[in-house]
């Protein structure tokens, strides 16, 4: 029988010589032919270098040393930075000078303008004291109120004398004509000191001569009758003695 003679085995495709871009000669290379006769579409590289298709596959080589879909991309986390150094506060928190922070927080902090008031305390546009916070800057605190005003001391009872404060009723007189304001005193013929309107001046509590009643004059004093009838009994002998008339003496008492 005839037998035909067996078909030939190809030879096995020689393995491709695959290297840092499978095999094509540069990153550029591989991703055009990948996004154009590879099928997928355009191609992007990432922050991170990685390549992924239009699904968002990641673009690896295999075997054949062609850019291949390989697992879906995800963004790496994004790095946790460093923390902040703490600042190292001193008296005017992170600044030189109250000065340089007030002017950092009426600025940049956004208080607007700030005021010391007059017991020290710093205050922005809304009232509330300033004080140093945790990072050094001058923030708000609780409302500003004024300091009650302090009491001052009772005034020491003065000692009194026989001329008040004074050593002497010259000096009395003269302090009350002057600084006291009575204007010129004067003393009547039984001894009372009167001011300018006739009142009477008397010692106050502080010691000093201060206008009391008005002054009135002593009525006049009233005759000794005795010595009236002496008088006209006295007129009455004379005449007698002169033989002069008789005449009728009357004596008037006002």
């Amino acid at each position: 029988m005839y037998e035909s003679a067996p078909v030939p085995v190809p030879e096995p495709a020689p393995t491709p010589v695959l290297g840092e871009f499978g095999r094509f000669n540069s990153v550029a290379e591989a991703m055009a032919y990948a996004s154009g006769a590879g099928g997928q579409g355009p191609l992007t590289v990432q922050l991170d270098g990685v390549i992924t298709n239009q699904n968002g596959q990641i673009m690896v080589y295999d075997s054949t040393g062609n850019l291949a879909p390989g697992a879906m991309y995800e963004l790496a986390p994004a790095p946790v930075p460093d923390p902040a150094p703490t600042p190292v506060l001193g008296e005017f928190g992170r600044f030189n000078s109250v000065a340089e922070a007030m002017a950092y927080a009426s600025g940049a902090g956004g208080q607007g303008p700030l005021t010391v008031q007059l017991d020290g305390v710093i205050t922005n546009q809304n009232g509330q004291i300033m004080v140093y916070d945790s990072t050094g800057n001058l923030a708000p605190g609780a409302m500003y109120e004024l300091a009650p005003a302090p009491v001052p001391d009772p005034i020491p009872t003065p000692v009194l004398g026989e001329f008040g404060r004074f050593n002497s009723v010259a000096e009395a007189m003269a302090y009350a004509s002057g600084a006291g304001g009575q204007g010129p005193l004067t003393v009547q013929l039984d001894g009372v000191i009167t001011n300018q309107n006739g009142q009477i001046m008397v010692y106050d509590s502080t010691g000093n001569l201060a206008p009391g009643a008005m002054y009135e004059l002593a009525p006049a004093p009233v005759p000794d009758p005795f010595r009236l009838r002496c008088s006209e009994n006295s007129v009455v002998s004379v005449l007698r003695r002169r033989r002069w008339p008789t005449l009728k003496l009357t004596v008037r008492v006002f």
